[in-house]
């Protein structure tokens, strides 16, 4: 089926969850400015380096491109678990395979079954976010590792009507540490330079709107910017 065609017969809340202009939740490529679907599989891209020879699941997959993306990145077997029957559908149009339909704080796994868990931009979205940090954990083997992103409280409108509880870092930190999952690596998107005096410094103005507005993950130092996005992966110690 033709790109085109497929445009037409989406329903964009049903598959994407885009009910309201200007929010974008299940993100799929072409359909989605540039911009947003870069910073979403740079995500992606930066979990890539614990993948290689890799069982890995995908919590919250959507419409499974970041299954595609990991699977081409050298991962041996890649599952993609989502809520949204509508946007596997849409997933499975594309070709893309291992796509399992369930409750997120419900996983059909057996316990220490994948080596790697990714879960972005899902855990703002749930009541009860230890919860969702025990399961992934329990379908975990001891050794492997967790890579997730969520939004940072501090730069984001609060006006997300799909966001149940956004988090600051050392909330997710405190998360993470409370389910045994020790904290190896953690990064961002979007750094905004702090104090913001520093944009209207002559001649630099042009690099910090480049590094502010670029998809790439980086780290820099907290005490001079913070991230509007944060990722971290975290490793099961027992």
């Amino acid at each position: 089926m033709s790109a085109n065609a497929d445009r037409v017969s989406v329903d964009r809340g049903r598959v994407f969850g885009q009910h309201e202009e200007g929010v974008y939740e299940r993100i799929a490529p072409e359909y989605f400015p540039d911009s947003i679907v870069r910073e979403h599989e740079a995500r992606y891209r930066w979990a890539a380096r614990y993948v290689a020879g890799k069982s890995v699941l995908d919590v919250g997959c959507g419409t499974g491109y970041g299954c595609s993306l990991l699977s081409h990145c050298g991962a041996k077997r890649v599952i993609g678990v989502d809520i949204s029957f509508p946007a596997l559908e849409y997933a499975k149009r594309c070709q893309i395979q291992g796509l399992v339909g369930a409750n997120v704080i419900r996983l059909p796994f057996g316990s220490s079954t994948f080596d790697v868990v990714t879960c972005f931009e899902v855990i703002e979205h749930i009541a009860d976010q230890s919860e969702l940090l025990e399961e992934m954990k329990r379908v975990l083997r001891t050794g492997g590792v967790v890579v997730l992103s969520t939004p940072n409280r501090n730069r984001t409108s609060g006006n997300n009507p799909y966001h149940v509880k956004e988090l600051l870092l050392s909330e997710l930190l405190a998360l993470t540490r409370k389910h045994g999952l020790r904290c190896i690596e953690r990064s961002g998107q979007h750094w905004e330079l702090r104090p913001k005096l520093l944009k209207w410094v002559y001649g630099i103005r042009r690099a910090i709107y480049g590094i502010e507005n670029t998809a790439r993950v980086f780290r820099a130092p907290e005490i001079i910017a913070e991230p509007s996005v944060f990722l971290v992966a975290a490793r099961k110690e027992q």
